[in-house]
């Protein structure tokens, strides 16, 4: 499940952006993971929301190809 939520109120967007960009890209490298390219994608968005632009780079990426 990809799901996360702020440890603590000083936890900045950007961060929570990063940890669901990692979860989701952990999920890519699975040996599967191009098979779930369509589930991984709204959490690659709400990485970019959150200002995680390695998210964004990866989303152009998959629309490019």
């Amino acid at each position: 499940m990809l799901f996360t939520v702020p440890r603590n109120q000083n936890e900045s967007v950007s961060e929570i952006g990063g940890k669901i960009f990692e979860k989701a890209v952990k999920r890519l490298s699975s040996i599967d993971g191009l098979h779930q390219i369509s589930s991984i994608v709204p959490f690659l968005t709400d990485s970019s929301c959150c200002g995680y632009h390695k998210a964004s780079y990866y989303l152009a990426v998959f629309y490019e190809t």
